[in-house]
C-alpha cells in the first residue's frame, strides 16, 4: 500500500521546479533588457527579446503540459484511493459486498446534506362527516397533524432545504376538501417567519386531482442554510382517513429521534395502536389514566423512509342487559 502522506504531496515538487524558475528568471531579465537598455546596444536588445520571449514560451508550454498531467495524477490517486478505501471497508466490515450495495448504503446514509433533530409529530383524531353523492352522510376521521423539527446544514456549502410535506389522497372527492395544509412557520435567525400558501395551495389542488397520486405534495420555495446553519421548521395540517384506517410517517431526511403524541377527541369510541418502522420499537409512554391520549417515542436515529405507523379501530359497544335488547351472557 502506497504511503498516502509522504507520496501525493510529491507531486506538487514538479510545479517548483528549480530549473522553471530558473527559466522563467531569466526570461524576465531577457525582456526587460531588451525594452529598458540603451539604444547602443540595439542588436543586443533584439537577440535579448527574441530568447526572452522564447523562453517565456518554453516556460508556459511545459506549465500547460504539467497541468495536464497533474489531472491526470489526481485521476489515478483518486482512483487509488477509492480502492484503499473500499479495501478498508471490507477489511473493518469482513463484508465483500456488492458494488451496488455499496451505493444504496451511501444514497441512504451518507449522502445527506440535512439532518433533523427533535422531531415532534402531535396528531388529533376527531369525527367528521361528508354528503355523498347519494345524499347520505357518511362518517370519516379527521386527522390534524402538527410536525415540529429542527434542520441543520451538515455540508460544508450553502445549501437549499425542501420545505413542504406530503399528504395521502383519500379517492374520494367529497373527502379531499377536508385534506388541507393550515400554516408553515420557517424559525430562522432569531425571526418567525409565516410562510404565504396561496400559490402553494394552487398547485396542491390541482394535483389532487388526480387519483393515480397516492400521495400529493405540497410545496413551498425552499430555504437555504449556510453550513453548520440550523433553521426550525413547524407544519400544521389536516388529512381525510377512513372510519378505521392508518397513518404512515416516513422522514426523508436522517433524524435523531422522534415523539409522538396522539389525542383522540371522538365522539366515536377507539382504540388507537403505533408501531415503528425501525428495527428498535416504540417506547410506550402513555399514561393509563389519561383516556384517549397517547404518547410514544424512538430515542434512535432514523434513516429516509423510516417512521412509525399509527392505526385505529372502532370498539364495539358494551354488552348490555336484557333490558336493553343486548346480550347477556350466563353461567
Amino acid at each position: 500500500m502506497p504511503d498516502i502522506g509522504t507520496q501525493a504531496p510529491g507531486r506538487w515538487r514538479r510545479f517548483v521546479n528549480p530549473n522553471a524558475i530558473i527559466a522563467l528568471a531569466l526570461a524576465v531579465a531577457l525582456l526587460t533588457f531588451s525594452h529598458w537598455a540603451p539604444h547602443e546596444f540595439g542588436s543586443y536588445r533584439s537577440v535579448a527579446h527574441e530568447i526572452g520571449f522564447a523562453l517565456l514560451v518554453a516556460v508556459t508550454i511545459w506549465g500547460a503540459f504539467e497541468l495536464f498531467e497533474q489531472a491526470k495524477t489526481d485521476d489515478e490517486w483518486n482512483e487509488r484511493i477509492e480502492k484503499i478505501a473500499r479495501n478498508v471497508f471490507f477489511g473493518v466490515f469482513k463484508r465483500n459486498f456488492p458494488e451496488e450495495f455499496i451505493k444504496e448504503a451511501n444514497i441512504l446514509v451518507l449522502d445527506h446534506t440535512f439532518i433533523r433533530s427533535g422531531l415532534n409529530v402531535t396528531y388529533t383524531i376527531s369525527d367528521g362527516s361528508y354528503r355523498d353523492r347519494a345524499g347520505q352522510m357518511q362518517p370519516f376521521v379527521k386527522l390534524n397533524s402538527v410536525a415540529r423539527y429542527k434542520v441543520k446544514n451538515v455540508g460544508n456549502i450553502k445549501a437549499k432545504f425542501p420545505i413542504g410535506v406530503n399528504l395521502p389522497n383519500p379517492l374520494i372527492d367529497e373527502m379531499k376538501a377536508a385534506c388541507r395544509v393550515i400554516g408553515i412557520t420557517i424559525k430562522m435567525g432569531g425571526r418567525d417567519e409565516r410562510r404565504d400558501l396561496a400559490a402553494a395551495e394552487v398547485a396542491f389542488r390541482q394535483a389532487f386531482q388526480n387519483d393515480q397520486i397516492y400521495q400529493v405534495p405540497f410545496r413551498l420555495e425552499p430555504i437555504e442554510l449556510e453550513p453548520n446553519g440550523e433553521a426550525e421548521v413547524i407544519i400544521d395540517y389536516v388529512m381525510a382517513k377512513e372510519d378505521e384506517d392508518t397513518e404512515i410517517f416516513q422522514t426523508l431526511y436522517p433524524a435523531d429521534s422522534v415523539i409522538i403524541t396522539i389525542m383522540d377527541r371522538g365522539p366515536t369510541a377507539r382504540a388507537v395502536r403505533a408501531r415503528s418502522i425501525h428495527v428498535a420499537d416504540l417506547e410506550n409512554d402513555t399514561s393509563a389514566e389519561a383516556t384517549g391520549t397517547y404518547n410514544f417515542k424512538l430515542s434512535k436515529y432514523l434513516l429516509p423512509h423510516q417512521g412509525f405507523v399509527i392505526w385505529w379501530k372502532k370498539v364495539p359497544p358494551a354488552v348490555g342487559n336484557p333490558a336493553d335488547g343486548g346480550t347477556q351472557m350466563g353461567g
